[in-house]
């Protein structure tokens, strides 16, 4: 369950698992994946205060 006050640290722990296996299946090799990873992550943080409803995260 994700708070209502989100931070990147919290949505890292929610999703970086999944995504990660999701984008593994989709790219060559696992450092592709890792840095595919991280760019999401890192636009995540930084547009982290758009973000209007928790609740698409989820859906």
């Amino acid at each position: 369950m994700l708070p209502e006050h989100l931070t990147t640290e919290h949505i890292w722990e929610a999703f970086h698992h999944p995504l990660l296996r999701f984008i593994e299946k989709r790219v060559a090799d696992s450092m592709s994946a890792e840095d595919i990873l991280q760019e999401v992550f890192l636009k995540i943080h930084q547009q982290i205060e758009s973000l209007k409803d928790v609740k698409k995260l989820v859906h």
